[in-house]
């Protein structure tokens, strides 16, 4: 990808003091979908003279302030966001701020956690108390071992045949 250099200050040498250009992959543009207990690394690299300061926001508050378990990392020229064992308390909004003498860009990036229960459709089934012959059995209705059906109303709805178990 070609980044564009914006100088503010020119000298003799050139560029003096340039603005910081960010640099990431636009698919971060969109909402960032994970599962709950996964991970989200998000990789920003910019450009900026002199080096610039970067700080990383979580819904407006400074990251280190957020109670979000975070790691950032940060080198001349790259900075990374790392939530591992995310949960969904921490989706929300991102941003990260590359700051310089020049002035500052910033790029922000939206993270939606599913929990347990939108992943993970369970389907529990009622559970029956049947009476047949003076026994009192419990079971899933449907079950593999029983054999329901709806001809008394001992039962509210089903009567399990006990000659199937």
């Amino acid at each position: 990808m070609h980044i564009k250099i914006d100088c503010v200050v020119y000298g003799l040498g050139g560029c003096v003091t340039e603005l910081p250009v960010l640099d990431y992959d636009q698919r971060f543009d969109n909402v960032i979908s994970a599962r709950s207990g996964t991970s989200v690394n998000i990789d920003v690299g910019f450009t900026a003279h002199p080096d610039p300061t970067v700080e990383w926001f979580f819904n407006g508050t400074p990251l280190s302030a957020s109670g979000v378990q975070a790691s950032v990392r940060t080198d001349p020229w790259h900075t990374g966001l790392s939530v591992t064992n995310v949960r969904p308390n921490e989706a929300g909004l991102y941003k990260v701020k590359v700051s310089n003498k020049a002035g500052s860009k910033t790029a922000t990036f939206t993270i939606e956690v599913k929990g347990m229960n939108e992943l993970y459709h369970i389907r529990i089934r009622p559970i029956f108390v049947c009476f047949w012959s003076y026994v009192v059995l419990a079971a899933p209705c449907n079950a593999a071992f029983s054999y329901c059906h709806h001809t008394s109303s001992v039962c509210s709805s089903v009567v399990c045949d006990t000659r199937v178990l």
